[in-house]
């Protein structure tokens, strides 16, 4: 499994560790915005998406590359100017699903890049695997599998709801708002 960071750590050490990115499959089409694709921090412990600013087709803030050089221009600014140039908008589920996605023109509609059962179970798989992971020394050794699960299951139900109120500014996006939504009602009842 690659190395997680938490979101605060990004950039600390003369710009590493920097954040790895995948770009959304679409572009966005919102009158008078100045972002045109999602990109999605993968290398989070609790993935994000940032939004990239219209610059042509240069894929900002790397030209589409997926790691952000720890000596360029990105990682040397201040948190804040980083948040102002390309600010963060969704995190945890809502961002990694909003990258599952395409927009399919003769639909006129997103469509899922993977199957949705899959992407589920991948998704809770990741995390009760880093979850298990971190609860298997000897003091947890009582606990049975299915407990640690059952105890997995609370936690992170925590986390989630906590990741979706910090996504509101996804609103912005309102059909994908919407899908994001509705998927996190369906994981709820996983």
């Amino acid at each position: 499994m690659e190395q997680l960071f938490k979101e605060e750590d990004f950039y600390k050490d003369n710009g590493w560790p920097s954040e790895r990115l995948i770009y959304s499959k679409y572009i966005l089409n919102n009158v008078g915005d100045d972002y045109d694709q999602f990109i999605l921090v993968v290398n989070a412990e609790y993935p994000y998406i940032r939004l990239s600013p219209k610059r042509g087709n240069c894929q900002f803030p790397c030209g589409g590359f997926s790691v952000i050089a720890t000596d360029g221009n990105f990682a040397r600014k201040s948190d804040t100017e980083r948040e102002k140039e390309c600010p963060k908008i969704a995190w945890g589920f809502a961002a990694v699903y909003l990258i599952n996605l395409r927009y399919d023109r003769a639909q006129d509609d997103y469509v899922e890049l993977k199957e949705r059962d899959i992407f589920i179970r991948d998704y809770y798989c990741k995390y009760l695997k880093m979850y298990l992971d971190n609860h298997n020394g000897l003091r947890y050794s009582k606990l049975s599998t299915e407990q640690k699960e059952l105890d997995f299951i609370a936690e992170h139900e925590v986390i989630i709801r906590g990741l979706w109120e910090r996504s509101t500014p996804l609103t912005k996006y309102p059909v994908l708002f919407e899908y994001a939504k509705m998927l996190k009602r369906i994981m709820k009842h996983i």
